[in-house]
């Protein structure tokens, strides 16, 4: 049996209450190995919201079923939306269901190690509470649980996850992995309901009033191919498909982050709003050349290395990615094996 990890609190302080909170949709296949990982949590106190996003397969019902036969220490919600509301509009939901301090987030088809919530609110708390998103290294595994060993995010997003550098690069942690304070929606409000990279949009959000912090354990296991993994896609194929709908996510989370700027004033508001609307034009040209035959992408590719925008290496990666895509490849594969980001 694990030993629960320590949490530091003043003697006139009691630990403070966190939110675990499993997000599932259409994982009746893994959603009780999920749930059974949220049980074995050694933080306290614990609340565990188990929220189903109308799924139309048995999701809820094991849900509905685990939850009434659970009898351990934490206190445990169920939730079913009415109707499906997608990937922020749920995230903005079980907020408002929760009361936490600090928020674990999982997927129906992950599993999180039993010591996951307590080592990141550790962490949170050692930070005196100004790290107001956490993440950590993963583990993969396959549908059948196959363990693929142990991965971490970029070396930039554990060395400088800095707003200036999250807008520029396109920065996130591992969705996964995250965790968040409350503050982060308390300041800010609910989320716009058409984002899907959440784990965009909430660091963003906390890198404006705080900290990232990275843990550097993998408390998770995280499914490689299952419904909530989008990124087990050949490079090149991702070019030319799949990656325009990355593409069109990210520019909903650059829309979003200028609102979020124009509520936390900084002095660096006026830059880092024209950096965000900077990398909506780059992302719109890239994804007229990604649409483009092949005749008008190398059009369009001389329009870019002509535009008046000053970001010269995206310029030189966006017409290396469609005009010479076996090339990009290669220095794709050098880059995410050095642990660099390649956006």
């Amino acid at each position: 049996m694990l030993d629960p990890v320590k949490i530091e609190t003043t003697p006139s302080q009691d630990p403070p209450l966190v939110s675990f909170i499993l997000f599932a949709y259409r994982q009746e296949e893994f959603v009780r190995e999920a749930i059974e990982g949220a049980f074995a949590q050694t933080y306290r106190p614990l609340e565990i919201l188990l929220s189903d996003d109308h799924s139309p397969d048995a999701t809820y019902a094991i849900m509905e079923e685990m939850a009434r036969k659970y009898s351990g220490p934490h206190r445990v919600l169920l939730n079913r939306n009415e109707a499906n509301l997608g990937i922020g509009g749920h995230v903005n939901r079980a907020v408002e269901l929760t009361s936490g301090e600090l928020i674990v987030a999982s997927a129906g088809d992950d599993v999180s190690l039993p010591e996951r919530a307590a080592k990141l609110a550790a962490a949170w708390l050692s930070s005196g509470r100004t790290a107001h998103a956490l993440h950590s290294a993963e583990r993969r595994i396959t549908a059948d649980g196959r363990d693929l060993g142990e991965q971490s995010p970029s070396v930039a997003m554990i060395e400088n996850p800095s707003t200036y550098n999250l807008i520029v690069n396109t920065l996130h942690p591992k969705g996964a992995t995250v965790a968040w304070s409350r503050t982060v929606f308390e300041n800010f409000g609910p989320m716009n309901d058409n984002i899907v990279s959440e784990d965009m949009v909430i660091p963003f959000r906390a890198s404006l009033i705080g900290d990232i912090q990275y843990v550097p354990e993998a408390l998770i296991f995280r499914r490689i191919g299952g419904i909530s993994d989008l990124s087990n896609t050949n490079v090149i194929d991702e070019l030319f498909g799949s990656g325009v709908v990355w593409m069109k996510r990210w520019i909903d989370c650059y829309r979003q982050y200028v609102i979020d700027l124009g509520i936390q004033d900084t002095d660096q508001t006026s830059l880092l709003i024209c950096l965000c609307r900077e990398r909506i034009r780059q992302l719109e040209l890239t994804i007229s050349i990604a649409e483009a035959n092949h005749f008008d992408r190398v059009r369009l590719a001389r329009l870019i290395l002509t535009s008046p925008s000053t970001n010269h290496r995206w310029k030189l990666v966006t017409v290396l990615k469609y005009l010479l895509p076996g090339l990009y490849r290669v220095i794709y594969d050098v880059r995410k094996n050095l642990g660099y980001s390649n956006e």
